[in-house]
């Protein structure tokens, strides 16, 4: 991906200048936008000023995302919508600004970052878990729809981490982590990974490599072995010890 333009979108502005730095600093072409990706006419007219200065998108990563890390009856109302907002919807506005011309260039890829919890239910994050089913529910059934009308250069990957080491998930803990595939991520890692499947054309990625059979397993398996399954490698409990960043930055 070297001489690639980049377009970066963040609600803190101290840490979007601060990334923004970095890249020029190593010789790297970067546009810098702050925008609330809670608000859509600011996803719009923020899409427009990128249209008009960096230019049109070949390459659309969604990548936000909070969670509360609360039970389910916890959550405020306020809480749902953000977590909704920010964790799917913003995906539907940022796709819905950038897709019409890769679809008349034929030309594109876009790159949803969903997660682990969005392939198998979490005790503790069922918001999360929900907004991060929508996307990849979002992404393979675009991705469908695009290849029956005949659009077939558009390329799309779902990424489904497990947890990323950036505190987003701090004090999570799970009892064999590797064997229930929610094993702990560098930062540096995931973006190496998520770099090799863009490059490759994959359409799900999925780390570390057994989240592929923990996934498998629960279509496989009888839904009360699962579940028992789960419990035992401490599932249930793991978001008991949740921290996360609280009121330091709640996005990624």
């Amino acid at each position: 991906m070297t001489g690639c333009k980049l377009v970066i979108w963040d609600l803190n502005e101290d840490g979007l200048e601060a990334v923004g730095k970095e890249i020029r600093s190593i010789g790297g072409t970067v546009y810098c936008y702050k925008c609330n990706l809670c608000d859509k006419n600011e996803i719009r007219e923020t899409a427009k000023k990128v249209k008009e200065e960096a230019g049109e998108i070949s390459l659309l990563i969604n990548n936000a995302g909070i969670v509360t890390g609360r039970k389910f009856m916890d959550c405020t109302d306020e809480a749902i919508v953000a977590t909704f907002d920010v964790n799917s919807m913003s995906h539907f506005w940022t796709i819905r600004e950038f897709l019409p011309e890769m679809r008349k260039r034929n030309h594109g890829h876009i790159v949803g970052i969903a997660s682990i919890a969005g392939l198998v239910g979490l005790v503790g994050a069922v918001d999360y878990c929900a907004s991060k089913f929508a996307v990849v529910g979002l992404m393979e059934s675009l991705r469908r729809e695009l290849l029956s009308s005949g659009v077939n250069g558009i390329q799309f990957t779902t990424v489904c981490p497990s947890i990323i080491t950036t505190g987003m998930f701090e004090g999570v803990k799970f009892r064999f982590p590797k064997l229930v595939g929610f094993a702990y991520l560098t930062p540096e890692y995931a973006a190496a990974k998520i770099v090799d499947a863009i490059e490759k054309n994959q359409v799900i990625l999925a780390m570390p490599r057994g989240a592929y059979f923990a996934v498998a397993l629960q279509h496989i398996l009888p839904t009360n072995v699962t579940d028992l399954l789960l419990k035992f490698l401490g599932a249930d409990d793991a978001m008991k010890t949740f921290i996360g960043r609280k009121e330091k930055n709640p996005e990624m």
